[in-house]
């Protein structure tokens, strides 16, 4: 099951590849920082509670994904190219 939940996100990952994502602009850079300081904490704080690998990364996975979606969707130029 792991390994069928990343190949999924792998290929999530590999094809957000033609979406011109740029890790040399400010603003990706800044979206990269904010995931790991919150993704990093969150997973690591479950594995110190005894969660398993997959509930803490899925955990930290979905934190991450929350915080940014309200991020766009609250940002004032938000567009359907945000998301």
């Amino acid at each position: 099951m792991l390994r069928f939940i990343l190949t999924i996100v792998m290929t999530f990952c590999f094809a957000s590849q033609g979406f011109a994502f740029d890790p040399n602009q400010e603003d990706k850079q800044k979206h990269m920082a904010a995931s790991t300081v919150i993704s990093m904490p969150t997973y690591l704080t479950m594995r110190s509670q005894n969660y398993s690998r997959f509930e803490s990364a899925s955990v930290a996975i979905l934190l991450t994904l929350l915080v940014g979606h309200a991020k766009e969707t609250s940002d004032k130029r938000y567009d359907a190219n945000d998301m």
